[in-house]
C-alpha cells in the first residue's frame, strides 16, 4: 500500500478501463437494440439474461459457498489452494463445455 505522498498510475489506468468498457457497453446496447432488433431480439436476450441471473443467484452462488465451507472444514491448510485452483478452472471448463453441449446447434 502506498503513502500520501506517492504517485499511482492506477487511477488512470482504471478511468480508462472502465470508459473502454463502457463504450463497448454502448456499442453492445445499440446493436442488440438499435441497428438490428429482428435479427437479435431483445425481447429473447432480455428473458435470457433474467434466467442466468436467477440460476446463478439461486443456484450456483449458494452452491460455490458451501462446496468451499466445506472444503475449509476437511481439508488440511497446505492443499486447500490446490484444491481450490482445481474446483475454480473445472468449474470453469465444465461451464464452457455446457454451453457448447446446450447449444442449438450441438451435433447430437
Amino acid at each position: 500500500m502506498a503513502g500520501p505522498g506517492s504517485t499511482q498510475p492506477y487511477g488512470v489506468i482504471r478511468v480508462g478501463a472502465v470508459a473502454i468498457a463502457g463504450a463497448a457497453l454502448a456499442y453492445g446496447l445499440y446493436e442488440l437494440v438499435a441497428a438490428s432488433p429482428r435479427s437479435t431480439r431483445p425481447v429473447v436476450a432480455l428473458e435470457w439474461l433474467v434466467g442466468v441471473l436467477v440460476v446463478h443467484d439461486a443456484l450456483l452462488a449458494p452452491f460455490v459457498v458451501l462446496v468451499g465451507w466445506a472444503l475449509t472444514r476437511l481439508l488440511p491448510s497446505r492443499v486447500r489452494r490446490a484444491v481450490a485452483v482445481a474446483l475454480f478452472v473445472g468449474g470453469c471448463l465444465g461451464l464452457v463445455a455446457l454451453a457448447v453441449l446446450l447449444s442449438p446447434s450441438a451435433i447430437r
